[in-house]
């Protein structure tokens, strides 16, 4: 984001920023940042363009792969005591089909499109974790919604 542009805005409370409007070319007030964007210097919301370190790769491994374990259990557990083997493992291997397809095809629909890679905002601060607890009251009367994924994706 250029500073010149970003000069004239005054500082948002909490998350807010100030998002550009494409059709006018003006600086709207303190709202949320749009879906893919964060304010880090409480002015403009800028586009999450980082890539993603290797903890944010293994934490999204581990939750595409929750699924595929609570899958297996479930198989497992409501199998009847004389089911064959063979359809023990057609069930296994369609769960285990079920969510490779279902993450790579995630990866693969979210910006940038059709490219194994993602790209996002790393949380800087503990509370980027939890930003629900972060919504600005303005004047002790109104709430300044702007919490959202701070942590992207």
């Amino acid at each position: 984001m250029d500073d010149a542009a970003v000069d004239g805005l005054r500082v948002c409370p909490g998350y807010c920023g100030h998002n550009l409007v494409q059709s006018t070319g003006n600086w709207s007030e303190c709202e949320s940042c749009h879906w893919g964007e964060r304010s880090f210097n409480k002015v403009a919301c800028t586009t999450c363009d980082r890539p993603l370190s290797a903890y944010d790769w293994l934490y999204l491994g581990f939750m595409a792969m929750l699924p595929l374990l609570l899958h297996s259990f479930f198989i497992e557990y409501c199998a009847a005591k004389r089911s064959q083997r063979r359809t023990l493992l057609l069930q296994h291997a369609c769960s285990v089909f079920e969510c490779a397809a279902s993450a790579l095809l995630a990866i693969l629909l979210v910006p940038p499109l059709g490219r194994p890679t993602l790209l996002g905002c790393g949380p800087t601060e503990l509370k980027d974790w939890y930003t629900m607890a972060y919504n600005p009251v303005i004047n002790y009367s109104y709430t300044l919604r702007c919490t959202q994924e701070a942590v992207f994706p």
